[in-house]
C-alpha cells in the first residue's frame, strides 16, 4: 500500500561544501518581525539540527539561489532512514 501522507518520503538539505569539516553547516532560514512591518527572512550556515528542509530538490535549489551564500551541496535524506544521504550535486 502506497503512502499518500505529504511528510512521508524524502527530504532535501543544503550543506556548505568547500570547506573543512569543521567549518561546515547547513542552510538555516531565519524569520523576524517587527510590529507593523512585513517579515523579513534571512539565510545562513547553522547546525544540522537546524538546518531548513525542503520537500524538493528544486525548492532546495531555489531557496540556496535566494541566500545569497556560496558553496552549497545538496543532498537528499530519507524520513524512515535519517542517517542515509545521497548527494544530488553542487550547485
Amino acid at each position: 500500500m502506497a503512502n499518500n501522507d505529504p511528510l512521508f518520503g524524502y527530504r532535501y538539505m543544503v550543506e556548505r561544501g568547500g570547506v573543512c569539516y569543521e567549518e561546515r553547516g547547513y542552510l538555516r532560514r531565519n524569520y523576524s518581525k517587527l510590529l507593523g512591518e512585513e517579515a523579513k527572512i534571512s539565510w545562513q550556515w547553522s547546525s544540522y539540527r537546524n538546518a531548513e528542509e525542503f520537500y524538493t530538490e528544486e525548492a532546495a535549489i531555489a531557496g540556496f539561489k535566494k541566500s545569497g551564500l556560496d558553496g552549497g551541496v545538496v543532498y537528499k535524506t530519507h524520513t524512515d532512514k535519517p542517517e542515509m544521504w545521497e548527494c544530488c550535486g553542487t550547485i
